[in-house]
């Protein structure tokens, strides 16, 4: 096998490897490769979507044959891996369908007979460690008005998390050709599940990206520093705690993914659809949408007989 390493280790090389597979025994292939090799063969793969968790999967069993990798090796690194980060057991089930894209690849290569992963199971419906918190209308009007008070790029980013219960990342991947300001239409592209989804936004929305564009220098990116490099996670969340300081509200300590939550609830509320809110939200199931949302309560719902007497 050595007289191959540089095939291995070089894109030109894994070209060839999927190319003519029949030259090759796959399952003599260490896990490193074979994972080059899958990612080749499928760009869009749900498995590079979080890259730590791709990091860890193959430092872990990198040097590994697939045959060496047990369900109980597999249930082992799972676990450590759980303790380690203090991920819930939703997370670790997200986790798992990740990591699950690849073994299925195994098997129709038929590297592997039988599926490893399939035998571990984590609860589907547990709740996230960290509560909601559920802004009401009145919340979001709030920190609406008090957003005037800042920069038209910062009141701009959290108008969008509002109105489009859009994740975090998601908006801050935006550039000026995702924006069609014509139709008040954004495309968000790359998102979590891989789709790409289009929504519609409001007027008022599609003015402050017309102002911030006519503003702003030119850059690829819409939240971009001075510089044109796109803003980070890191310095979003340090204006938010410097804005929740200044205008607090009371026993609500939000994030910026609350005001997603806050846009379902809200939504449904106002009597929206489930399968409505699964597109707007860009959920890959309708189950997710009713397994995250479909357990607002009756008290919480205002006249709810569907008859106008």
């Amino acid at each position: 096998m050595n007289r191959y390493s540089n095939i291995f280790s070089s894109k030109e090389g894994i070209k060839h490897i999927s190319n003519f597979k029949s030259l090759y025994r796959l399952n003599l292939l260490k896990t490193k490769t074979l994972l080059k090799l899958f990612v080749f063969e499928h760009p869009n793969t749900k498995f590079t979507t979080r890259k730590n968790h791709t990091k860890a999967f193959t430092l872990y069993f990198g040097d590994l044959l697939s045959r060496e990798i047990t369900t109980t090796l597999l249930e082992s690194w799972l676990k450590e891996y759980s303790i380690i980060n203090n991920y819930s057991e939703r997370n670790m089930n997200h986790i798992k369908c990740q990591i699950n894209c690849y073994f299925k690849w195994l098997l129709e290569n038929e590297i592997i007979n039988r599926n490893v992963l399939q035998d571990i199971n984590f609860k589907q419906n547990e709740m996230p460690r960290r509560k909601r918190v559920i802004l009401s209308s009145k919340d979001i009007h709030y920190i609406s008005k008090n957003l005037n008070y800042c920069s038209l790029v910062w009141k701009l980013y959290f108008s969008t998390l509002i109105h489009t219960g859009a994740r975090m990342s998601e908006v801050l991947r935006l550039k000026w050709s995702d924006i069609d300001i014509t139709l008040n239409k954004i495309t968000f592209y790359k998102t979590k599940n891989g789709d790409n989804r289009t929504i519609q936004i409001s007027k008022e929305i599609t003015r402050m990206y017309k102002e911030l564009y006519e503003d702003s220098i030119c850059t690829t990116y819409i939240f971009a520093d001075k510089k044109g490099k796109r803003k980070s996670r890191h310095q979003v969340q340090r204006f938010l705690a410097k804005f929740k300081e200044k205008h607090p509200i009371k026993y609500k300590d939000w994030s910026c993914h609350d005001l997603r939550h806050s846009f379902a609830y809200n939504f449904l509320k106002n009597k929206g659809e489930m399968y409505q809110l699964k597109s707007i939200l860009g959920h890959k199931s309708i189950r997710m949408t009713i397994d995250l949302y479909g357990n607002l309560q009756s008290s919480t719902l205002e006249n709810i007989s569907p008859y106008n007497i």
